[in-house]
Formats: structure tokens, C-alpha cells, sequence
């Protein structure tokens, strides 16, 4: 009998500590992942302050406001550099047009790396990419969309060379080096008809693209519902009508040290 109840007890004890180890991991995994989400979340929120502050330049660049801006950001632990090549292509017909005309061009944006977080400004449009977790436009595009009349901005950022600099307080010196414009018109009876094309974007980057052009082109006459799509992964195109079209080009060299 003595020894039937030592072995209950040994029993017991046995299923009494499987139940407290199994408690203690799942609770240390728990924790460390909601760790790891407070942890992502704090660098994305420091990530989009100090690149919003790279954007205002930007954007004061492409507006005339400036010739050229020198930014100063901490960005810790993080690494700042040149994004992967991104070919904008406008596309226009209808109109005074003869035939169709295109305006292609090639930049690099900009892009905070920390962590699974990574903001990017790129033509005026700055986007918060957090991976699995998705990505949100944090401030843009600029530019103005009506049926009557479109300002388009190709802001073509251009890197003086390709490489990433890592942790402590850096700089991004920019400087605007050419500023062109194209001004096409409807005639009498006819409007204007665009493709607004981006390629080489990431994914999540692609679907920001296409959900903010959306936004931007609501009730502006167009084709297809909605006018942007994603024909392919990398690919965001959008088509609307416009009685009048000015694709404002700003030529932008920047340095980051």
C-alpha cells in the first residue's frame, strides 16, 4: 500500500511539473514575442519621424521652395541608403496630342532599413513597410488630380553613389540638377487620356502605390473602376482623363554621409 502511494505521488508531482514548465514557456513566448512587436512598432514610429523630416526636403526641392537641403537624422541603429531602381513611364494620348507621347525616367529612392521595419520616400510618396505586417503610406504623393487639370510629379532622385551608412547621426545632402516640364492639352472635343506606370516595386510597396493613386484619383474620369491595378507584382498602373496634363520633372542628386 506504502508503495502504491509513493508512486502516486511521484505520479503527481511529475504532472504537476510538466503543467508548470509548459506554463513557463508558453508564457516566455508570449513575452518575448509581444516584446518583439513593441519593439518593431517603436522603430517604424522612429523610422517615419526622421524620415519625414528627408521628404519635407524633398518636397521643398521639387516646389522651388529650395536648391538644396542638407537633413540631419539619428538613425540609431538603423541603416540608411539607395533603394532599388524604380522606372516611372507617363504615357499620354487624346487631346493635341499627335499619336502618343511618353515620358520615361529612372530614379533611387531612399530608404531607412531597421529591424523588419523600412520607410521609403520615393517620389514624394513616403511609405512605411513593416514586411508580413504590411505597409502604410505615411505622408503624399504630391501633385493635383482633377478632370480639368493634373500636375504630375517625376521626381527623379539620383544617388551620387550607391551605398548604406549604419547607426549614429548621419546626413542627406540634396541638390536639385535639372527642372524641365511637359504641358499637354485637350482640344475641342476630345480629352486627354494617361497611363501613370511604376515598376520595380516591392510588393507591399506596389499595393501602396495602387491604394493612395486611388484614393488621390477618386472622381476623376477614367476608363476602368478603379483606375489603378497591379497587372504584375512589381507594377502599378493607373489610367484616368484629363483636359489638361503638366508632368513636372525635378532632376535630384543626393549624398548620404
Amino acid at each position: 500500500m506504502r508503495s502504491e502511494r509513493s508512486q502516486s505521488d511521484v505520479i503527481g508531482f511529475v504532472i504537476v511539473f510538466g503543467i508548470v514548465i509548459v506554463g513557463l514557456v508558453s508564457v516566455s513566448a508570449f513575452g518575448l514575442s509581444a516584446l518583439e512587436t513593441t519593439r518593431d512598432v517603436a522603430a517604424g514610429q522612429s523610422a517615419g519621424i526622421a524620415m519625414e523630416s528627408v521628404n519635407t526636403d524633398i518636397e521643398s526641392l521639387y516646389t522651388g521652395i529650395a536648391g538644396s537641403r542638407t537633413t540631419e537624422l539619428n538613425v540609431e541603429s538603423g541603416t540608411l541608403g539607395v533603394g532599388d531602381q524604380t522606372i516611372m513611364t507617363v504615357t499620354v494620348s487624346g487631346g493635341r496630342v499627335a499619336g502618343t507621347e511618353t515620358i520615361s525616367r529612372t530614379f533611387r529612392p531612399i530608404v531607412f532599413s531597421g529591424g523588419r521595419t523600412s520607410v521609403v520616400a520615393e517620389n514624394t510618396l513616403l511609405v512605411r513597410d513593416q514586411g508580413a505586417s504590411g505597409a502604410t503610406a505615411i505622408e503624399g504623393p504630391l501633385g493635383t488630380f482633377s478632370g480639368e487639370r493634373t500636375v504630375l510629379p517625376v521626381v527623379v532622385t539620383e544617388p551620387t553613389t550607391v551605398e548604406s551608412q549604419t547607426g549614429g547621426t548621419l546626413q542627406v545632402e540634396s541638390i536639385v540638377t535639372d527642372r524641365t516640364g511637359r504641358v499637354f492639352t485637350s482640344g475641342s472635343s476630345s480629352t486627354l487620356d494617361v497611363t501613370f506606370e511604376l515598376t520595380g516595386l516591392p510588393d507591399n510597396r506596389a499595393t501602396v502605390w495602387r491604394r493612395t493613386m486611388n484614393e488621390r484619383l477618386a472622381g476623376v474620369p477614367s476608363s476602368r473602376s478603379p483606375p489603378c491595378t497591379t497587372p504584375a507584382s512589381d507594377t502599378v498602373e493607373c489610367q484616368f482623363e484629363t483636359d489638361a496634363l503638366v508632368a513636372s520633372i525635378v532632376t535630384i542628386e543626393y549624398d548620404i554621409r
